[in-house]
Parts: structure tokens; sequence; C-alpha cells
């Protein structure tokens, strides 16, 4: 969500990445940006409020109302329930008259212009942290002038890093210098994880695929494993998550203790979960003092990921739907076993938790991927292995459609935090050379196809042109983008690396991306390659698929039934434990 300096620029850049003959069948990368107003925007050229006047005007209210207040807004931004268009009008509405009303309402109807985002409120509510005093809950009429204020003061300063780049500074090859970090920064700040692909994947990876595989070698029992280290069973820590989301996005993220009182748990019950996911504004504080002198003010959201929930006396605040869902799902449950387990020395244990943990995504991966590959033969790496040597680098998956394969190699690794944070171009390197990497070993198996396809398929090579079209699905976070594609792919043939004419551009999906082309295929009767064939031919991989997909499609790719089916399970762990509450009263039982 850049500013529109900004998006002119990021624009301009997009089409000179190689890709000035850019097929409109595709769309321009720059079809999915919104461009958030600023200062600039509203009031004229040249007027900005610096930070520290930002700061003096949003400390002129209580911690407890600066708090409570961006925690609102940004709970109706991710509501289900309302767009982006809505919200933007009812703030506008809500706080300002006149000719600044008429200003900024004018601004708004033109494309993809939009007034409020989630970082201005996250960056108010570090502010807020730091210089604002507690007072108690406020009332019911506190003046909210000064945080509507800071709220069209902040946009300004989220992109300060790079709007002095030169033109040469901009030209993006092997290395994308600071636009490449802020572009990261920007699309892992903006683009949660979608709700029912974390609920799915959760109750797939954490919950059936250990039960199903228990006498895997490397799989664990994770529910036993998290009750040991945390002593806080699974269940309950879903169950907290669960209803301080479904409260924060119905626009109430702020609630008393006693909303709890309904599944009849003991006191000491409810504060183990919130022990481990909610923090007095005082820690926030420090740990947020600590976290911007690595990671810096604007983009990093460790602090906040870890405790999405400020504890004050008596009630709760929720500073963020998403980081709720974050907190319960992928790797944050992974993440309370490996502190404790650190705490106690438990070095190998760590690493049976995490392998057990890495393995149950790649197994859920390859699920998806055989699924979708039908009617291609599917052959797995053990099967790769057989017909190569065990000494042969192999991709985890290759799918055969007569003279065309796909060749998958799945990474459980995703950004580093540095990355995620846009302050470390080295972290960022480091991040698309693991993905190389894991290219090499997709290389290693077309190679060997190419060389002795019989070996693996048993039968003759079938007649038609041989193609390869080589994908590496990161099972974590990964962002994907004009600029980081290219410098990708520049390094890939700095490398020499998939360079071959019989082969594809690479592609990198998120587990979103796979599960975006199974919906599309179940809904539209698409296949896994005939989708890879016309995204390599149209525009090479300058977006995503699930942006690619929206395009084609005119609206966001249809949920595929594997989610449908598997997301109710985050909410059902809530509600069976509300009922069995609900029993407690009517048996009388304690």
């Amino acid at each position: 969500m850049p500013s529109r300096k900004r998006q002119r620029y990021l624009k301009r850049q997009a089409d000179r990445l190689g890709r000035r003959e850019h097929d409109e069948a595709a769309g321009h990368p720059s079809d999915h940006w919104l461009v958030y107003l600023t200062a600039e925007d509203i009031f004229g050229p040249g007027v900005e409020l610096s930070m520290a006047s930002i700061a003096l005007q949003i400390s002129k209210v209580s911690l407890e109302l600066a708090l409570s207040w961006c925690a609102q807004w940004v709970a109706k931004l991710e509501s289900p329930t309302t767009s982006h268009e809505d919200v933007d009008r009812e703030f506008v509405d809500v706080h300002f008259r006149g000719v600044l009303r008429s200003r900024i309402l004018a601004l708004l109807r033109q494309p993809k212009r939009v007034l409020l985002n989630p970082q201005t409120f996250s960056v108010m509510m570090k502010i807020a942290l730091e210089h604002c005093r507690r007072e108690g809950p406020p009332p019911s009429e506190a003046d909210v002038s000064p945080l509507a204020k800071a709220v069209l003061a902040v946009p300004t300063h989220l992109s300060h890093d790079v709007e002095d780049l030169t033109e040469p500074e901009l030209v993006v090859d092997v290395d994308g210098g600071r636009m490449a970090q802020y572009m990261v920064a920007n699309q892992m700040f903006n683009n949660p994880a979608d709700w029912r692909t974390a609920w799915a994947v959760y109750y797939r990876c954490l919950r059936e695929i250990p039960r199903e595989l228990g006498n895997h070698s490397r799989v664990i029992d994770f529910e036993a494993a998290y009750l040991d280290a945390t002593a806080v069973p699974l269940d309950d820590l879903i169950t907290v998550c669960a209803v301080l989301w479904a409260r924060a996005i119905n626009d109430n993220p702020t609630l008393p203790l006693d909303y709890f009182e309904p599944l009849r748990w003991e006191p000491a019950r409810l504060a183990a979960v919130l022990d481990l996911i909610a923090a007095s504004p005082e820690f926030l504080r420090e740990a947020l003092r600590e976290d911007a002198s690595e990671l810096g003010l604007l983009w990093s959201t460790k602090t906040f990921d870890q405790f999405p929930v400020v504890r004050w006396e008596n009630y709760l605040t929720v500073l963020r739907p998403s980081w709720i869902v974050n907190r319960s799902t992928g790797a944050w449950p992974l993440y309370d076993v490996r502190r404790v387990l650190e705490a106690r020395g438990a070095s190998s244990e760590i690493s049976r938790v995490s392998g057990s943990i890495e393995h149950a995504y790649e197994h859920y991966t390859l699920e998806v991927l055989e699924d979708l590959a039908r009617p291609g033969l599917v052959y797995r790496d053990d099967a790769i292995r057989r017909a190569y040597g065990k000494k042969s680098s192999v991709a985890d998956a290759a799918f055969a459609y007569g003279p065309a394969w796909v060749v998958v190699e799945v990474s459980a690794r995703g950004f580093q935090l540095k990355t995620a944070a846009g302050v470390s171009e080295e972290a960022l390197t480091q991040d698309l050379d693991h993905v190389i990497r894991k290219a090499r070993q997709a290389e290693a198996t077309i190679d060997n196809i190419r060389r002795d396809e019989k070996a693996l398929t048993g039968a003759t090579t079938p007649l038609g042109a041989r193609r390869f079209f080589p994908v590496v699905v990161v099972a974590s976070r990964f962002a994907g983008n004009p600029i980081t594609f290219t410098m990708l792919n520049a390094r890939l043939r700095a490398t020499g690396v998939l360079q071959a004419a019989d082969c594809a551009p690479l592609e990198v999906f998120e587990l979103e991306d796979l599960l975006a082309v199974e919906g599309a295929c179940e809904r539209h009767g698409y296949s896994f390659l005939d989708l890879l064939a016309e995204k390599s031919s149209v525009e090479r991989p300058l977006v995503p698929m699930r942006e690619f997909l929206a395009h084609k499609l005119g609206q966001p790719a249809p949920v595929p039934t594997r989610v449908d089916r598997a997301w109710p399970e985050w909410l059902n762990t809530a509600i069976r434990l509300l009922r069995e509450g609900a029993a407690t009263d009517d048996t009388g039982a304690e």
C-alpha cells in the first residue's frame, strides 16, 4: 500500500523490468496496489507534520483511549462484513466537517485511493505506548480529534526511506536496494494471511497430520508437546483467541475479563492463556523499545505478533484481529514450545518438535499438489531417489503430463524478521538465496529426467516438445512482487540455474497461492499445468499466482473444498468449550 508518489516510481519500475511488451491478459502488477492518501495529497505540496509533532498530538489523549480507538478502526478495516471504502467513508463522516471532509471524499473517489491503513494505526499504537499516560478507562465522549489528525499525518512518513531514491537507484537486478526492502516490508505488513486458510492449515498440520502419522519417526504429538511445554492445552489457546477474534471483528476489540465467564474456567486457567498472548502496556513499551533498536519503528510487528492483546487491570484490548489469528495458528504455537525448551536447554527436543512441524507442512503441501496433479503421474522424492541414486539431489515431487513435467520443491522456511521489517538488505539476500538453493534441487531432478526419463517412469519418452515447469512452494511467508521476482530471476541467470530453453521461469508459491490454484481448478475446470503454462507465457512471474488468478477470474480465486472443510474447526473448538461451560451451569457441577 504505497503513497501516490511511490506508486508512480513502482509502476515505472515494473514497466522497465524487462516487461515492456507486458501482455494485457495478465494485468499490470500495480493493478492490485491500493494507494493511501498523505498529508501532501490532502493539504498541498510541502505540508508535513514531523514525527515529534505527531507524538505530541497523540500524547494529548490517554493511553487507554489511544490504543482502544486505534484497535477499533483496525478491527473495522479487517471485518469480513465491511469494505475498505465503507470504513474510509465512516471515518471521514465521524471525524471531519466542511472543506476538509469534501476534499478527502473527492480524493477517495479516485481509483484505488484509500485513507486508512493498518500500518498507520500500528505506528500510532507504538507512539502511544511510548508517550501517553495511563488514566483509566476513557469516558464515552472523550475527545479523539488529536488521534484523527494523526491519522492524516502518519502516512507521509511510511515511505520516507525511499522517497529520495534517484532513478538509477530504482534499477533492480541481482540487488534491489532500499526499494526492495521497502516493498517486502510493505507487502508483509499489509497482506495478512487469509483467515480461513490459516485456520484450515492449522487444523490439518497441527492436529490431523500428527495423529495420522503417529508412527512416523519424524512426527510427534504436537498437542502433547504444547501442553508439556506451556502447561496450557492447545484447545485453551485456540478458544481464547477465537473468542477475542470474534469479539474484535464485531467492532468491540476492548472487552472486560468477565466476558469469558461463560467458559466457567477457574481464574488460573484463563490467566495461563493470557500470559502467553497478552501483556501490560508497560511490558509492551519495553519490548517495543528493544524491537525498534534492531528492527526499526515502522514495519516490525515482532512484539505485537507475540502479544496482540493489551492486558489492563480488568479488561483487554485486541490490537489487531489478524494478529490474534496468527498467534494461534502457523508458527506461533511452535514458538511457544521452542521458548520453553530453549530455557530448559533441550536442544535435541527443539529439533524434534520443529522437525515434526516442518514435516507436517511439507506433507500437507504435497497432499495438495498430488490432488492438483491429476490426471498427471505423481513421483515423490523416494521414487526419484530410487531412479537416480541416493547421492543425487532430488526435488520433493515431480508430476508428468505427457511430455510436460511440473517439478516441485517445498521449503518450510519463510522470510526472516529483519527482511519482513525492511531493515536488512543482507537478510533479504539470504532469503532469496535460500529459494535459489531449493531451485537447484528442482533443477537436479529436471536434469535427471532430461537425461533418462525412463529410469523414473519405466516408459519411453512421450512424443511432443518436452517442457519443464519448476515450482518452489514456501510453506511460510514469501513476499512475491515485481522487485523480488526480478531479483530472483537475475540471480538465477547469474548462477545459470533453470536457464535451459525447455524450462519455464521459476514460480514461487506461498501456500495461499497453491490453494488458490486448487480452488480455481475445482470451480472452473482448469488444470495445474494449464495455469502454470498460461502464466509463464503471458507475463512471466512478476506477480504471485493468486494475483494472476484474481485478474484472470475478475475476482479472488474461490476457496478450495479442503479449506472449506477444515477452517470451521478453529472456531468449533471454542464453541465446544463454551457448550461445556453451559453444561456445567445446567448440571451445577464445579
